[in-house]
């Protein structure tokens, strides 16, 4: 497979990637200049340098700037073959996903406002939405929840009843990971009810619930909702912490 259609292949698997690339080289030896190593968080590895010890020791690097998330730039000795090599690796990561629990008045405008962000957007919801722009579509709230949600996920809770939010809030809390963001649609009375729910039910609440959801920029209607969920959204993806959450002062 070409490297770089894996590199898509992986990206669109939801994977990170680090991409070692020859850039410059001198003297003799197995290195090929312009070669490339694609590795990605799942262990698949694509391309090659030439191998060799060299080679085994690109690969550890990858590993080692997988975890850093850093772009790097490494001369290496091959006093052997009485030259260098220079390699350049880039991370790649996946655009983040938003999965928007319900299709509502609220849930398609977040839908609408997060076209253009980079993000993913799935929607779930037992009726299919149209005429909005996103990437993936399910009818099955709670089937998603086990699936789709990882460490990295964005959550938005918008169904068309506090309960069935509250039934998938109650199962994304009891997983063994919790996405970054958990954004619901309720009024600061009827979220602290259904906190007391996920108390007396599971025994514990997630450590950062955005509910109201949004940040307090002062609109009321739909559309103006939509694009205070997302505006939160975006701010918690750059790590914005001076900015007014709707439910800052629970």
């Amino acid at each position: 497979m070409d490297i770089f259609k894996g590199l898509l292949k992986e990206l669109d698997a939801g994977k990170c990637c680090v991409l070692a690339t020859v850039v410059e080289k001198s003297g003799d030896g197995p290195v090929v200049l312009g070669g490339k190593i694609l590795l990605s968080s799942s262990g698949t590895r694509y391309g090659t340098i030439g191998g060799g010890a060299l080679e085994a020791g690109i690969i550890k690097t990858c590993q080692r700037i997988m975890a850093s998330g850093e772009n790097q730039m490494l001369i290496y000795d091959l006093s052997d073959c009485g030259g260098s090599a220079k390699i350049f690796y880039e991370y790649y990561e996946p655009n983040p996903s938003v999965l928007v629990f319900g299709a509502g008045n609220v849930g398609r405008e977040v839908i609408k406002k997060l076209e253009g962000t980079g993000f993913k957007v799935a929607v779930i919801d037992p009726v299919c939405p149209t005429g909005i722009p996103y990437d993936s579509y399910y009818r099955d709230y709670h089937e998603v929840v086990q699936a789709l949600i990882t460490p990295e996920s964005y959550v938005v809770l918008a169904t068309s009843s506090h309960e069935t939010d509250y039934q998938v809030l109650k199962t994304i809390v009891q997983l063994p990971v919790l996405p970054k963001y958990l954004g619901m649609l309720a009024s600061k009375k009827k979220r602290k009810e259904l906190v007391q729910r996920l108390k007396d039910e599971v025994g514990k609440v997630p450590d950062a619930l955005y509910s109201p959801i949004g940040l307090n920029l002062g609109g009321g209607t739909p559309a103006e909702i939509g694009i205070a969920i997302v505006a939160q959204i975006i701010a918690k993806k750059y790590a914005i912490n001076h900015v007014e959450d709707m439910s800052a002062d629970d």
